[in-house]
């Protein structure tokens, strides 16, 4: 009966690593083990109506979120890309930001209150959204200098950002 108990507890115990792995530490996928798709190219007109298309800026190392105003994880990660941005654009690093605000508005006063200074990209239709897999906000997808992605994060955590900048940062130096 105990050797029974014993084998059920590391059933139990495999079962919860895996769901842990599964739910936290796996939503952020690194490519590179699983085998890195090429990013869908997207073309979308930004909130101060200039047209932007992701293949632009092949060459960079990307990150689009997706995300919408309503959405606190959402803003919080907004602001912390801003910080990654301002930090970072000069070395080879652009964001795109792809909101599907069911009210524009709600957004573009988010974007103007918080100084956000890359584009910010409309996907009324949610498109691009489901070309790149979005069933949840925040989602933030980094793409490597060919054009692969490499990490997904479907979550954000404040202070998410010391994650973000190391991986951005190996991207850079391959």
């Amino acid at each position: 009966m105990a050797a029974n108990a014993k084998r059920w507890d590391v059933a139990m115990l495999a079962g919860l690593a895996m769901a842990t792995f599964l739910l936290g530490a796996g939503s952020a996928s690194r490519a590179g083990e699983t085998g890195a798709d090429a990013a869908p190219d997207f073309a979308l007109k930004a909130f101060d109506g200039r047209n932007h298309r992701l293949s632009e800026l092949r060459g960079q190392v990307v990150l689009i979120n997706f995300w919408t105003s309503r959405c606190g994880p959402c803003r919080a990660q907004m602001s912390e890309l801003a910080e990654l941005h301002a930090e970072l654009s000069g070395a080879g690093v652009g964001v795109l930001s792809v909101n599907f605000d069911s009210d524009p508005e709600r957004a573009r006063e988010f974007i103007t209150t918080h100084g956000i200074a890359f584009p910010v990209l409309r996907d009324d239709g949610r498109e691009v959204s489901r070309r790149y897999g979005v069933r949840g906000i925040p989602r933030l997808v980094m793409i490597d200098r060919e054009g692969l992605i490499r990490h997904v994060y479907n979550d954000h955590r404040t202070g998410q950002t010391r994650e973000y900048r190391a991986l951005v940062l190996d991207l850079l130096e391959e």
